[in-house]
């Protein structure tokens, strides 16, 4: 049965906020411009567990102007309406407006629970569903909601281990997850091998339960 104990949800959301904005406590006013749009131009990324202008961002934005205690819904409101359209990661008024707003309680409390519904929760339903109750596991499952939205099936197709051995099931996932975004005719995804590497390395210390300290990019947890 899954049940995480409360510093292992600590641990794995640390190390996936190092991961999006090197901040184990997230950095919630994260701004970025990422060429990885689906029309292969630039799009507007943010937060915490950084939103894509063609992803969450404008369900985030929604969900803040609806915050009674928002401090910036106002002025936010005018720009949802343009999010999809190639304008706004040249529009520095809004990357500025976004970059104050991160600093408001309202927008992190936003930012936390869509991380929860979007990501965490469907991960944990996952690892409910195939039966695996692994800490590092979760760490895997959570990392590919958060990086690609889901457990890609065409990826799933090429684990050939049963997944009735959650371990081997599990680091043969990594393999194959790192093999893809290796050889990904995007260079954004081909840096970001990264992430399996680093799981990959946790499997190799038999860090299941991550009880152990995790040692990424000068940071410790």
């Amino acid at each position: 049965m899954l049940n995480l104990e409360f510093w292992q949800e600590q641990k794995i959301n640390k190390l996936l906020n190092i991961f999006e904005t090197d901040s184990p406590l997230g950095n919630y006013s994260c701004v970025a411009v990422t060429k990885d749009a689906p029309d292969g131009e630039s799009q507007i990324s943010y937060g915490r567990i950084q939103s894509a202008e063609f992803g969450s961002l404008e369900r985030l934005l929604l969900n803040y102007s609806h915050e009674k205690q928002a401090l910036y819904s106002m002025l936010i409101q005018p720009f949802i309406k343009h999010i999809g359209q190639n304008l706004l990661h040249k529009d520095i008024e809004f990357k500025k407006l976004l970059k104050l707003a991160g600093t408001d309680p309202a927008m992190q409390r936003c930012q936390d629970k869509l991380v929860g519904d979007k990501y965490f929760y469907p991960a944990k339903s996952w690892c409910a569903r195939n039966n695996y109750e692994l800490p590092l596991t979760v760490l895997v499952v959570f990392d590919s909601y958060i990086h690609s939205g889901r457990m890609l099936p065409f990826l799933l197709v090429n684990v050939k281990t049963p997944k009735t051995n959650e371990k081997k099931w599990i680091t043969e996932y990594c393999v194959v997850r790192l093999n893809w975004l290796k050889n990904h005719v995007v260079p954004l995804l081909n840096k970001t091998v990264y992430r399996p590497e680093c799981f990959l390395n946790q499997i190799k210390l038999e860090n299941w339960d991550l009880s152990k300290i995790i040692n990424f990019r000068n940071h410790k947890i």
